[in-house]
């Protein structure tokens, strides 16, 4: 159980900080924060491979993270219903609410799709 809490506890942070690089409107940290999300879920299911890919991608973030999630998108607010999706699924696992995690998951990649989509236009 202390193994749950640890993971828990890091993908709690790893959303905190993602949440702050959104206020602060800064990609990189955006772009890394939700591939840190995502290695530390990987991880905390046993997941290895996913998580290795997912540190490959990281390295590559500063060079990519502008042309993925452009600063026009964050100081917009254009993902704010990602972050709100975002938040739905961390409560979700946190409660193991496997149905709930998989439709706040999709929802969160939905919504941060959208964004992207309605910047490049």
């Amino acid at each position: 159980a202390s193994g749950k809490v640890r993971s828990m506890a890091r993908l709690e942070a790893v959303t905190s900080r993602l949440g702050q690089a959104l206020i602060d409107a800064r990609p990189e940290h955006v772009w890394l924060a939700l591939l840190d999300f995502y290695a530390q879920l990987a991880r905390g299911s046993g997941g290895p491979l996913l998580g290795l890919l997912l540190e490959r991608i990281r390295e590559f973030a500063p060079t990519v993270s502008e042309r993925i999630l452009p600063p026009a998108v964050l100081t917009a607010g254009g993902l704010q219903g990602f972050f709100n999706a975002h938040v739905e699924l961390l409560r979700a696992l946190r409660t193991l609410d496997a149905p709930r995690a998989q439709t706040s998951a999709a929802a969160s990649i939905r919504a941060f799709a959208r964004s992207l989509q309605e910047s490049s236009c």
